[in-house]
């Protein structure tokens, strides 16, 4: 008896979120669903915590929160394409962890930059009152 699963090598255009990325802040909107529509931004240290991911060539991502792995998923590259999210894009993507329709993360991603419209850290509240739109930086 043979047993396969689809496993998602990060190779190719999706190389380019091979390595290790760090939250710099978020946009906030709130109270989009009782006017008036408000914004901030937040960071490491409005919030005191720090967070990152990591991908591996293998197609394995993981979530850092403060330095501690909170989630680890296999990922399935859905879309990933010429984009035009903002100047220095590269392409746009949708990934799903561990193949999960239903939990998606989807941005842009630039050379040294990762901005995440729907996702980690921070994810939009479901009934759109309150949407976020997440910024990495590149470690190096």
């Amino acid at each position: 008896m043979l047993v396969a699963c689809k496993k998602d090598k990060l190779e190719g255009d999706s190389s380019i979120l091979i390595g290790e990325w760090e939250w710099t802040y978020s946009d906030y909107f709130f109270s989009q669903c009782d006017p008036p529509a408000s914004f901030k931004t937040i960071d490491p240290d409005s919030e005191e915590v720090n967070y990152s991911m990591k991908f591996h060539e293998k197609g394995i991502v993981e979530f850092y929160r403060d330095g501690n792995l909170i989630d680890k998923h296999r990922v399935v590259v859905e879309q990933f394409e010429i984009g035009f999210c903002f100047a220095d894009t590269k392409f746009d993507f949708t990934i799903y962890p561990d193949n999960d329709k239903d939990n998606y993360i989807s941005g842009c991603i630039g050379n040294d930059k990762v901005v995440i419209g729907m996702g980690f850290p921070y994810y939009d509240h479901e009934d759109g009152c309150y949407n976020y739109t997440n910024y990495f930086d590149r470690v190096e």
